[in-house]
């Protein structure tokens, strides 16, 4: 898990936004490989600060949607490169309109949460 987080999130952060470790907080659930010792200390070492999650909470995060959407049926990559290049393109492939459709859901989530009180929403 820390090997792949150091590779997507350092990309990210660092290398397309510019900013370091210490500027932005992570958000994870609590799925027990986010919360072992080993992986709370590579953290610790890395200065990454994450947000903190209870446990067994709604999963809110819009990008699980998204991920819902790729067309990932017909993937067949033979190696790591082939399926990130095959991801990369149904990424790609996301319309805008459904992104802000996205993000224009968000009130109505988190009122669907609210109202909820924290349990199961259907997002």
């Amino acid at each position: 898990y820390t090997v792949i987080l150091d590779a997507a999130y350092r990309g990210t952060v660092q290398e397309d936004h510019g900013l370091q470790n210490h500027q932005v907080y992570l958000q994870q659930d609590n799925t027990p490989i986010h919360k072992t010792r080993f992986t709370l200390h590579h953290f610790e070492l890395e200065g990454i600060d994450f947000l903190p999650w209870p446990a067994y909470s709604p999963d809110m995060n819009i990008i699980e949607n998204a991920g819902h959407e790729l067309d990932c049926h017909n993937l067949l990559p033979t190696n790591v490169n082939q399926l990130w290049e095959a991801l990369q393109e149904e990424w790609d492939g996301l319309s805008i309109s459904y992104v802000q459709s996205l993000y224009a859901s968000r009130p109505h989530r988190l009122t669907d949460l609210v109202e909820a009180k924290g349990s199961y929403t259907k997002h």
